[in-house]
């Protein structure tokens, strides 16, 4: 039962190195759309890895 979310968490944290990468890249090219979409896509990343993974460890343990 431990095991369930984990997908979750390498999930989010593929996509929080991508766009900590695309970020860098948008930055570099003064892309304003590419600065926005990367921002979102690393919320995103975030949110997957805080609600999906960190709080389903949690409650699995209740």
């Amino acid at each position: 039962m431990i095991l369930l979310p984990m997908p979750f968490i390498f999930i989010g944290i593929l996509l929080l190195l991508l766009s900590f990468f695309f970020l860098g890249f948008a930055y570099k090219t003064k892309d304003k759309d590419g600065v926005v979409g990367s921002t979102m896509v690393l919320v995103a990343a975030i949110v997957l890895l805080f609600f999906f993974g960190v709080l389903s460890q949690w409650m699995l343990r209740i």
